[in-house]
C-alpha cells in the first residue's frame, strides 16, 4: 500500500519533469528563472496532492497530524 503511494508519486514527478523538458525542447530560447520556478513549483504540487489522494488513509492521518502539530 505504501508502496503503492510512492510508486505514484515518483511517476507524477516523472512526468512532469518530462513534460517541462519537452517544453523547454520545443522552444527556440531557453525559458526564464521566472518559468523554471514555476514549472517546479507546480510539478511539486500536483506531485504532493497526488500522493495526499492516493495514499492509504493511516498515511492521511499522520499527515493531518504532522501538520495540526506543526500549526501549534
Amino acid at each position: 500500500m505504501i508502496d503503492m503511494s510512492v510508486i505514484n508519486l515518483v511517476t507524477s514527478l516523472i512526468v512532469g519533469i518530462a513534460a517541462f523538458w519537452a517544453y523547454s525542447q520545443a522552444k527556440a530560447e531557453p525559458p526564464t528563472k521566472e518559468i523554471v520556478c514555476a514549472c517546479a513549483v507546480v510539478i511539486l504540487l500536483v506531485s504532493f496532492v497526488w500522493f495526499v489522494v492516493s495514499a492509504p488513509w493511516f498515511l492521511n492521518l499522520a499527515l493531518l497530524a504532522a501538520l495540526m502539530a506543526i500549526g501549534k
